[in-house]
């Protein structure tokens, strides 16, 4: 009997650190500064969209698109997540600006929410369907992407869609990816290497327990 409950309480011990790993895929690219808020939150967030009539016509318009957020308020106390939507992932960096990382691309259209506290959901402030160029600085703002965003010079990936747990262990590191994106592979790779161990040695250590328990 007390064989029998070992093993379920590994196997239970091997599903948290399995939904541990997962949960690190989701947030490669956004920063400190974000990434501690809850309704910054990426599986918080896509539950709201999923819930929203305008996003779901504005996304089937357009072939990609991602999500970023900012705060504001006297104390950022107020959030905000943008989604800009669009159909090209080359962006163009524009070098006639000062200093480097400046790029541009075309949006189709976005839609601008602001957090209520009230509803617990995210509300519409801001929206509109015209094309146009628009800049950007960076991309640690952005909490996730349907699709990699990627330098229209030589394919660097400025930004990396956040990968499910097999494609990340499946697919190797792209060259100039960012150092965020770097580290939590290694994060990944890692506790992979950790769980593969355990993997391994469970059998042994299962009838080493075994013969003592007997």
């Amino acid at each position: 009997m007390i064989f029998i409950k070992f093993k379920k309480y590994v196997v239970v011990a091997l599903a948290i650190l399995s939904v541990i790993v997962s949960s690190c895929v989701s947030a490669f690219a956004l920063s400190d500064e974000y990434s501690k808020i809850d309704e910054f939150n990426a599986d918080f967030i896509k539950q709201c969209l999923s819930n929203d009539d305008t996003f779901k016509e504005y996304s089937k318009q357009s072939n990609y698109y991602f999500v970023s957020c900012s705060t504001g308020g006297a104390n950022g106390e107020r959030h905000f997540i943008l989604v800009n939507f669009f159909d090209d992932n080359k962006f163009v960096e524009d070098k006639s600006l000062s200093g480097a990382g400046h790029y541009y691309y075309t949006r189709n259209s976005f839609i601008q929410y602001e957090y209520s506290s009230f509803k617990n959901t995210y509300v519409i402030i801001d929206k509109s369907s015209e094309s146009n160029y628009i800049y950007t600085s960076g991309f640690n703002s952005i909490i996730y992407s349907t699709v990699d965003i990627i330098s229209s010079d030589d394919n660097s990936v400025f930004f990396q869609r956040p990968l499910t747990l097999l494609e990340q262990l499946l697919n190797p590191v792209q060259e100039k990816v960012g150092e965020k994106v770097v580290a939590d592979l290694g994060t990944l790779t890692v506790c992979g290497i950790g769980c593969l161990a355990l993997l391994i040695s469970l059998p042994v250590l299962l009838k080493t327990l075994r013969k003592f328990l007997n």
